[in-house]
């Protein structure tokens, strides 16, 4: 039973990560006026910094796919 609990908190917390990414994105192009390629590197370090275990090679595509799911 505590490995269901555990595994759904992590679950909830990788959530929140990621809707900090893609405000952190949208925040970038709407409030700092950056190009959506800037932001894009900027929330490539960030994304980094919050998904540490994630290796610096898949981070791009996991990334694409944050930003570009609704």
């Amino acid at each position: 039973m505590w490995e269901i609990y555990e595994f759904s908190e992590k679950q909830k917390l990788i959530k929140i990560r990621r809707k900090l990414v893609r405000q952190n994105y949208s925040d970038l192009i709407t409030n700092q006026n950056k190009t959506p390629t800037a932001a894009f590197i900027e929330s490539y370090k960030y994304y980094n910094l919050l998904f540490p275990e994630i290796s610096k090679s898949d981070i791009s595509r996991r990334l694409s796919n944050i930003l570009n799911s609704t």
